[in-house]
């Protein structure tokens, strides 16, 4: 960030820089999952495919971003070319629309891959299942008012036109409440699943690693805090291009790190576990797991993995079936081993038995 003259001071560079790099630790992040889930765990689920939406968008508003930094954004309006300040706002409003959507479909992702955590308990499911309906609909009528509050809509970047346009606190004051909102949201997917996973039954290190890697949301928490105390910014018209362009530096960290944070436990594993050579410990042999078997059924990796995406293949019914998608049996069931044994018979035309 240049700091030195009025007319010098750039915060652009900063923003571009951040947000770049964001994406690509995301995208990297992302394709490791999409790695896991296809050639370790073979097994895709509907948060896979949520989390893809949501880094999509994300790039997609880092992309609106830098035009608008190309414009001037991150500097100050008065030192800016009248028709670079009006594209300069003009792609930041673009862009504000995926800046809402690419966490709330991200968090959407992460109750969804929670759904295999909750088991068959109606409650937290149900729970989960307003969790995601709630989040579409509070962000989705937030990008709504972005684009209904002028008409027409140029009117947000242009005002040589002639119109009409809310009053800019609306906005301000439902993003208050948006914020809020998904900053809390945040905190509930951060506790939730380590109320579930202190109550299982396994090591003590197995679960303090399941509840650390499944509350990291909480640093999302923190971008979504420090962008809802910044749009003051946005109910004022006054040195847009540079005071808005501190809160695009907290919704960007906010999106990334929902992506980020909402993606990790599903790398668990990458992770090699004591005493496996074997790929990431979670190789195809049934011996790894600490089960030894007789049978020529291969054995299916989600049997073993926790947080599998195995949601709609799983056994109703079965009172188990949280610690079943989220444990390995190995950490269950440590030094005990499953034998089958099979007496053979065999009789000879003459009676005696070989």
């Amino acid at each position: 960030m240049k700091r030195g003259s009025y007319k010098d001071q750039n915060v652009g560079p900063t923003i571009r820089d951040l947000a770049w790099a964001l994406a690509a630790i995301s995208i990297v992040i992302v394709a490791m999952r999409f790695y896991v889930r296809a050639f370790i765990v073979r097994c895709m689920g509907w948060d896979d495919w949520t989390m893809l939406l949501a880094l999509i968008l994300g790039v997609i508003n880092t992309a609106f971003v830098q035009i608008s930094i190309d414009y001037g954004l991150g500097r100050h309006i008065t030192t800016l070319d009248p028709i670079d300040a009006m594209n300069a706002i003009k792609w930041d409003y673009l862009a504000q629309p995926t800046a809402i959507m690419s966490p709330a479909v991200g968090r959407i992702s992460f109750a969804l891959l929670l759904l295999n955590v909750a088991g068959v308990n109606k409650f937290r499911r149900w729970f989960l299942y307003g969790i995601m309906i709630s989040q579409f609909i509070v962000n989705s009528l937030t990008f709504i008012f972005i684009l209904v509050q002028c008409k027409p809509i140029e009117l947000l970047w242009d005002k040589r036109l002639t119109g009409t346009c809310w009053d800019l606190r609306v906005q301000e004051y439902f993003g208050y409440f948006q914020g809020s909102f998904n900053s809390v949201t945040d905190l509930i997917l951060a506790i939730c699943p380590a109320l579930v996973v202190w109550t299982l039954n396994m090591k003590l290190s197995i679960r303090i690693s399941l509840i650390c890697l499944m509350g990291l949301g909480v640093f999302a928490m923190v971008g979504s805090i420090a962008k809802t105390i910044l749009l003051k910014s946005v109910g004022s018209n006054n040195d847009y291009t540079y005071n808005t362009a501190f809160l695009i530096i907290w919704w960007t960290i906010e999106l990334y790190l929902v992506i980020i944070a909402a993606s990790i436990p599903t790398l668990r594993p990458l992770v090699p576990k004591r005493g496996d050579t074997s790929r990431g410990g979670y190789g195809n042999n049934a011996g790894s797991y600490g089960i030894k078997s007789i049978s020529s059924r291969r054995p299916r990796p989600t049997d073993h993995f926790p947080l599998s995406s195995n949601i709609g293949d799983r056994h109703t019914g079965d009172v188990g079936s949280s610690q079943t998608n989220i444990l390995e049996h190995s950490d269950m069931n440590e030094g005990k081993d499953i034998r089958k044994t099979v007496d053979v018979s065999v009789n000879t035309t003459d009676g005696q038995a070989l």
